[in-house]
């Protein structure tokens, strides 16, 4: 594949005593190569509990989901649900 990047970020949250309502911060991850159009994005989404470096991002002999994606002209991102991977854990999991 053609010089494929990964970018991070993390979209900001609130703390827990700092606001009414908790929102944690999210891991939020970009990849793409220099065949990708980034003005057609996909977003992965997945329902399971762990974070998207082992889903999308993972290598099955090298390659993953998102290197195909790639190689087919698709930008793709994911995010890490609350709890996961880079995503800031629930504060109820600070005694865990």
């Amino acid at each position: 594949m053609a010089n494929a990047d990964e970018h991070t970020w993390t979209i900001s949250g609130t703390a827990g005593a700092a606001a009414p309502v908790w929102q944690p911060a999210l891991l939020l991850r970009e990849q793409s190569s220099n065949t990708t159009d980034r003005r057609h994005p996909v977003l992965y989404v997945h329902g399971a509990t762990f974070p998207s470096a082992n889903s999308i991002m993972f290598k099955f002999d090298g390659v993953s989901w998102a290197d195909e994606l790639n190689r087919a002209g698709i930008s793709v991102w994911a995010f890490d649900f609350a709890g996961f991977g880079g995503s800031e854990r629930y504060p109820d999991m600070a005694n865990a």
